[in-house]
């Protein structure tokens, strides 16, 4: 409270309820499991339009065996060195 306030009485302090108060304290503990819901809820169609929108730009490939493909770095390079027979 303000220093202003403990002399004078002012409007919030004389149409506080400790009861409503209270019971306004609990009714938005119950509703933020709600909001939660909700957020989880948006969370996860946000995150299904960002999956819907990389993979329209994904085209699928097929392999074989026998077929060649590049080897990923860290595959083609592990453990050889830098003077490494091809």
């Amino acid at each position: 409270m303000l220093s202003v306030e403990l002399g004078e009485p002012s409007l919030r302090r004389e149409m506080f309820d400790l009861k409503l108060n209270s019971e306004s304290l609990m009714a938005n503990l119950y509703l933020i499991y709600e909001l939660r819901d909700k957020a989880r809820v948006m969370e996860e169609a946000s995150k299904r339009r960002a999956v819907r929108k990389y993979n329209s730009k994904v085209k699928p490939r097929s392999f074989h065996v026998g077929d060649l493909v590049w080897r990923m770095r860290s595959q083609a390079r592990q453990g050889e060195g830098k003077i490494f027979a091809n």
